[in-house]
């Protein structure tokens, strides 16, 4: 897995998490059809984001999940920090080596 691959991930978690917040702030928004989202990653390793409408929303009320969507946000939170922690952890690689070879 290269740097780049952790950035696309924090790139889908980040559209993962934008998503949630949308949804959360039309919680009491009549008729309102949350996004579904799920992380998709393809056979080179990339992580995108896949977001989908409910099908259909016969409620008057909003069809969001409060504790799910708010409880998904602490996992998304978590996916973001490991990324960031690898890429911090391959830059001080690259840093050791180029104070090694200097």
């Amino acid at each position: 897995m290269n740097i780049q691959n952790n950035l696309n991930s924090i790139r889908a978690h980040q559209n993962w998490m934008n998503n949630n917040a949308n949804n959360i702030a039309n919680l009491n928004s009549n008729r309102y059809k949350p996004d579904d989202t799920t992380l998709v990653d393809d056979k080179n390793g990339n992580i995108t984001a896949k977001t989908n409408k409910t099908n259909s929303n016969v409620s008057e009320k909003s069809q969001t999940g409060s504790t799910k969507k708010i409880s998904e946000h602490s996992i998304l939170q978590k996916g973001v920090e490991a990324n960031t922690k690898v890429i911090r952890s391959k830059d001080d690689m690259f840093g050791t080596l180029l104070d090694t070879k200097a």
